[in-house]
């Protein structure tokens, strides 16, 4: 079962990065990203829009780095390179040893839960993360892993990120 999981994320990745790389164009998106707080009190989300491949980007932090990532429904899990985790201070060799199929091979990676996870007002905790050995993906896949913590609303090419009332 795990490794049916497994090879269905990595597909997904597999997708999401073919289609970055065959765009041949920079992912430098329309982000806006609202304040953090309006200062009232009252949380402000954060505000994607769609890149002209009908992507969403956006910037998180993790232990007080920021990363970039992309938005993507067909990854289960909030995924990494390792060199990103290394730069946010992940200890992602204490998380669980596992092997991905690839059509390109076997690649090493780990799995572990991620807590202090931000986007704009929104502390993710207890997140399923996979941090795979390398530079690849080169952005953070914020997975459904993410995506079911927060309040997600797409009206076209504009998508708001928001806290939940209730995190789990």
């Amino acid at each position: 079962m795990f490794k049916l999981k497994s090879v269905l994320f990595f597909a997904s990745l597999c997708a999401v990065m073919l289609v970055i790389l065959l765009s041949g164009k920079s992912a430098d998106p329309f982000i806006e990203s609202l304040p953090v707080s309006s200062g009232n009190g009252v949380d402000t989300p954060v505000v994607l829009y769609a890149d002209e491949e009908g992507h969403f980007f956006g910037n998180l932090s993790i232990n007080g780095v920021s990363l970039k990532y992309i938005v993507d429904s067909g990854a289960s899990n909030v995924t990494l390179n390792s060199n990103d985790a290394k730069q946010a201070n992940i200890d992602y060799t204490k998380g669980e040893r596992v092997s991905l199929v690839t059509p390109g091979g076997e690649v090493q990676a780990f799995s572990l839960m991620l807590n202090g996870l931000m986007i704009g007002t929104a502390v993710l905790n207890n997140v399923e993360t996979t941090i795979v050995e390398g530079d690849s993906p080169p952005y953070v896949l914020l997975g459904i892993s993410a995506q079911k913590k927060l309040d997600v609303k797409r009206d076209n090419a504009i998508m708001t990120l928001g806290r939940k009332h209730k995190l789990q």
